[in-house]
């Protein structure tokens, strides 16, 4: 107690002054006058007179920086696919067995959740159309949703005879392209929502349907096709060429401008 006097009051806090103030200080702490300092009383004081200086607190509280959150969306069961469209630099991803997918940019932060309204269908497959910004989702319950690319909003769906297993968008032509558990491809007008072709499958016949060039299209099914479930749709940039892989164990190139089988890898 004398060493703090002494820094309080300097080198004249000695003697009859020394005796003097710390009477004073008692006085000052010995708030209900009863001769005895209680622990209430002197850690009222050390607060209300500041006597605890910045010298003689701790330092163990650490000090964090805020840098920023990242939002990875919520848990998820696992997830079964993954998407990325460079068009406007989103990843989907779709969780195992659920039929709502998960939009992130690039910093892998959660923009959206498009969760559709169906009790029994899973997502099958996503595909992003750049010329529209939609997001087009095929589920097992055999429909084809179009959700708007800023919030995710239902735009419009509509079902198809079969389900759709994966997708490809051709911008040039306007179509996109499926493929189901059947082995067919189908090119679809997405503006009137109608089949315009289909190429291959299982014991399916040719339809014809007029093109741009005012020529007729026709499903190659006479050069056969997959005989199996299409688990993958590629363009081939640069050739008006589409590629199918199918369970089958056999890789199609087919023809965008006629619709018919030209390779087997």
């Amino acid at each position: 107690m004398a060493q703090i006097l002494r820094k309080e009051y300097g080198d004249s806090a000695d003697g009859t002054n020394l005796v003097s103030n710390l009477c004073e200080l008692f006085a000052q702490m010995d708030v209900n006058g009863d001769g005895s300092l209680e622990w209430t009383e002197f850690t009222s004081f050390i607060v209300e007179t500041g006597v605890a200086s910045k010298k003689q607190r701790t330092n163990d509280i650490q000090k964090y920086q805020y840098v920023g959150s990242q939002d990875v969306g919520k848990p998820t069961c696992g997830v079964d696919k993954l998407f990325y469209f460079p068009e406007n630099d989103t990843i989907v991803t779709v969780d195992r067995d659920e039929c709502e997918c998960y939009v992130y940019n690039s910093a892998l932060v959660l923009r959206f959740v498009i969760s559709r309204a169906s009790t029994d269908g899973v997502i099958r497959s996503v595909v992003y159309l750049p010329e529209r910004a939609h997001y087009v989702i095929a589920s097992s319950d055999s429909a084809m949703s179009f959700y708007e690319a800023h919030h995710g909003m239902l735009v419009k769906s509509f079902r198809t005879s079969t389900v759709q297993i994966c997708m490809e968008w051709v911008a040039e032509f306007s179509l996109l392209y499926t493929a189901d558990m059947n082995g067919t491809i189908r090119a679809w007008d997405v503006d009137a929502m109608e089949e315009k072709y289909y190429m291959g499958g299982s014991g399916l016949a040719g339809v014809k349907n007029a093109n741009a060039a005012g020529e007729e299209k026709q499903g190659s099914s006479g050069g056969g096709g997959h005989q199996d479930s299409v688990m993958c749709l590629l363009r081939l940039q640069g050739m008006d060429v589409i590629a199918s892989a199918s369970m089958d164990s056999y890789v199609f190139l087919w023809s965008l401008t006629t619709g018919r089988r030209q390779r087997v890898l």
